[in-house]
């Protein structure tokens, strides 16, 4: 077997329950429904909607391709009320893509102009909308390529053409919480239109969070908004998360909570995983703790000691600790377009360092007095990962030093 085939082999080996599939002919989406935490985190997938269902996203362009281009607002808000009239009449999916990506083209084609930002505020300020038979869809650069309406549509791009005007939109549409589909892209927009207002997104979105209505009967667009959580990077994230995790009965909910858990660990590891040692929270599942705590990158002081008292803690059970074992250090990722953050899978080099220094800290564990009850579980651990330096060795990802 080659080198390299076996470090993927190796990826695939990493998993939260079982088995962490690296696969990345799927897109990981916040608001699958279709799967449990487990069976998703089974996954490693490809850029789409980070928290949605849909296997097969059918991508819309994006460029402007329109037959009639607009400069003036009025010729805008004519095509807004023909778009009305044409989806009122048939919304047939592959209809509404071509008629949505010609109203998008017309939107983009007048650029910056504010004529183009005062037909999209006047759509909206009318109250008008129709469903367009498409789904909650994010695409590259944050944009949605499909939206199951046309005011969802309309609030996307005109975050895309004017931030300003649609953060000072998007508080309407926080006030009003008429749709969780349209207070996700307005969390989007509010937070790109006001970078330094942090606090207010954290409480717009907690607002979202805790709606009972939407909540108990989670849509895509509620679920995406979860994005926040690791834009925000906040620690204090991780107790709401954590009681979704074990209390809710939605399955997509759930799976929201866990995709947006595991990011805000990986953004803020050394909060987060002293605050989940220290609170002993998700004892209740202690394969997906383990997950977690193996994610610390055991080269910064703070993941290190959290890493430590997690191994010296009395609670610590041999089948989490197995699971640890297992998978630390562990480099796989959700891969999605999202709302608001960007995500990708580390370089085999950049992985192949985790191992180094992980192999490193393990033997001087091993040596250690307070970890002498788990000197077979560390031997083993200490082997896994000599094999996984000598493949990368071997493969290149790690020359000898």
């Amino acid at each position: 077997m080659k080198p390299h085939l076996r470090r993927t082999h190796w990826l695939l080996l990493l998993a939260f329950a079982g088995v962490l599939w690296l696969a990345t002919v799927r897109l990981t989406k916040i608001s699958d429904v279709n799967s449990g935490p487990n069976e998703i985190l089974g996954k490693t997938t490809s850029p789409s909607s980070g928290l949605t269902n849909a296997s097969k996203t059918r991508r819309v362009s994006t460029g402007a391709t329109a037959s009639i281009s607009t400069n003036s607002s009025g010729t805008l808000e004519l095509a807004f009320q023909e778009a009305l009239s044409r989806l009122r009449t048939d919304r047939k999916p592959e209809k509404s893509r071509v008629l949505m990506q010609t109203l998008m083209d017309q939107v983009k084609a007048s650029g910056f102009e504010a004529g183009s930002t005062r037909a999209i505020l006047r759509f909206l300020d009318s109250g008008q909308d129709e469903a367009t038979g498409l789904a909650f869809t994010v695409g590259a650069k944050h944009a949605l390529v499909e939206a199951p309406t046309l005011r969802t549509a309309a609030l996307d791009w005109l975050g895309q053409l004017d931030p300003v005007a649609a953060a000072n939109y998007s508080i309407r549409i926080f006030e009003a919480m008429s749709s969780p589909e349209e207070y996700a892209v307005a969390l989007r927009n509010f937070a790109r239109g006001c970078p330094t207002q942090r606090d207010e997104l954290r409480s717009y979105f907690d607002r979202l969070r805790t709606h009972q209505p939407w909540a108990s009967r989670p849509t895509p667009g509620f679920l995406e908004a979860f994005d926040v959580v690791p834009y925000l990077a906040d620690p204090a994230f991780l107790q709401p998360l954590a009681s979704l995790l074990s209390t809710s009965s939605s399955t997509a909910l759930r799976h929201a909570a866990l995709v947006a858990l595991d990011r805000l660990v990986i953004v803020n590891p050394s909060s987060v995983l002293a605050d989940l040692i220290e609170s002993n929270r998700l004892e209740d599942q202690p394969q997906m703790r383990a997950a977690f705590v193996a994610r610390s990158d055991i080269r910064d002081p703070g993941q290190r000691q959290a890493v430590e008292r997690y191994l010296e803690s009395s609670g610590l059970s041999e089948l989490e600790l197995d699971y640890f074992v297992s998978l630390f250090p562990n480099a796989n990722r959700f891969v999605s377009h999202n709302l608001l953050t960007d995500s990708s899978m580390p370089s085999l080099a950049q992985i192949a360092a985790l191992d180094v220094a992980a192999l490193t800290r393990v033997r001087v564990w091993q040596a250690e007095p307070r970890f002498r009850r788990w000197h077979a579980k560390l031997e083993r651990l200490a082997t896994r990962l000599q094999e996984q330096v000598e493949s990368a060795n071997r493969g290149g990802y790690w020359p000898s030093r």
